[in-house]
């Protein structure tokens, strides 16, 4: 699920550069100074700094703790910021150009698609969460104590709960 996420992360950073460029190329005078074109640069600005921040090294290890949870909630809250921005600007730009009704029907449509399809990921996500239970413990791994006294045992039980063969170094 990382590798797709973070696939589709990127293939969107180089598509909004390239949409972009072909934006200020394509007009004769391209108002660098309207909302739109500011929102639309900032998005991009933060979007970039989503994917930099996911690299390996960037990136906590999923067994970090606290600074794992905080990355983790920055990651999740600033993504959905973009993407309730970036529909936003969709809108502004929809009023600049003075669009036609079917074009403010279509970004209707696909907005409360995306808005269903990331609720239904989210339902499925706390199922998910609800079938694994977890223990909390001073190691904030899901172990108890007892399990986590050997250092080799708590290695193995951390590669097993985080699932770090697939973890880049």
């Amino acid at each position: 699920m990382f590798v797709l996420h973070y696939t589709s992360e990127v293939l969107g950073v180089i598509a909004a550069c390239f949409g972009t460029v072909a934006i200020a190329m394509g007009t004769p005078s391209p108002r660098i100074d309207h909302p739109h074109a500011i929102l639309g640069t900032a998005l991009l600005a933060v979007t970039a700094l989503q994917v930099l921040l996911a690299l390996p090294g960037l990136r906590p290890r999923p067994d970090a703790g606290p600074k794992r949870e905080v990355w983790g909630a920055f990651h999740r809250w600033s993504g959905r910021l973009i993407v309730g921005f970036g529909l936003l600007n969709v809108l502004v730009g929809l009023q600049l150009i003075v669009a036609p009704f079917w074009m403010w029907l279509t970004f209707l449509v696909y907005s409360a698609l995306l808005f269903l399809a990331s609720f239904a990921v989210e339902c499925f996500a706390c199922l998910l969460r609800l079938k694994t239970p977890t223990v909390y413990t001073e190691y904030g791994t899901g172990m108890t104590a007892s399990e986590g006294s050997s250092t080799e045992t708590y290695a193995r039980k951390l590669k097993v709960q985080y699932n770090l063969d697939w973890y880049p170094e």
